[in-house]
C-alpha cells in the first residue's frame, strides 16, 4: 500500500498529523472517505489521532487545528511520533 500512495497510483492519501488513510474522491479537492482496513489484506489501519490531535491543540492554546500559528511539529507525524518514543 506504501508503494502505490507515494507512486500516486491510486486515490489513496495519507495524513500523517492524524495518521489517517483515506480514499480521495478524484476531481473534488475536499472529499474523502477515511479507511479503516488495508484493502489489500484486510489488516486493521492505525488509530487515528485526529481528536488527540485537536485537544493538544486547544490545551496549548491555539484557536482550532486550522490556526496558522500552529508549531511545525503539527503538520507532519513528529508530534506523535515524539510522544511514541517517550513512552
Amino acid at each position: 500500500m506504501k508503494f502505490l500512495i507515494t507512486e500516486n497510483k491510486v486515490a489513496i492519501d495519507y495524513c500523517p498529523c492524524f495518521r489517517e488513510y483515506s480514499i480521495d474522491i478524484r476531481g473534488d479537492s475536499i472529499a474523502c472517505q477515511r479507511m479503516f482496513y488495508c484493502p489489500w489484506c484486510g489488516k486493521i489501519l492505525p488509530k487515528s489521532l485526529r481528536l488527540e490531535f485537536a485537544a493538544e491543540l486547544e490545551q496549548l492554546g491555539y484557536d482550532g487545528i486550522f490556526d496558522e500559528n500552529i508549531p511545525d511539529k503539527y503538520k507532519t507525524d513528529e508530534w506523535w511520533r515524539e510522544k511514541e518514543t517517550k513512552q
